[in-house]
């Protein structure tokens, strides 16, 4: 996952930053990069478990219906 900082970047922010305050800036910018990493596995998670959800309903919905009709077990499973 790119976050934009480059190497120059975080040389010029060394360079205008007094050092004893490097440190808690650069965990700072970890605990953002990596929150923002989890929060878009979450997402992609979630929305996989959606499309899940939908193919089940649709599947199950077809199985209570009157009319038999051929499915395609692959579609919903993938």
């Amino acid at each position: 996952m790119s976050v934009g900082i480059s190497p120059l970047d975080l040389d010029e922010l060394v360079a205008k930053l007094e050092l004893q305050n490097f440190e808690p800036i650069s965990n700072r910018m970890d605990n953002n990069i990596t929150t923002k990493r989890l929060v878009s596995e979450i997402e992609e998670a979630a929305n996989r478990i959606a499309v899940r959800i939908t193919n089940i309903k649709s599947y199950s919905i077809m199985a209570l219906a009157n009319d038999l009709e051929p499915t395609l077990l692959r579609d919903g499973l993938e």
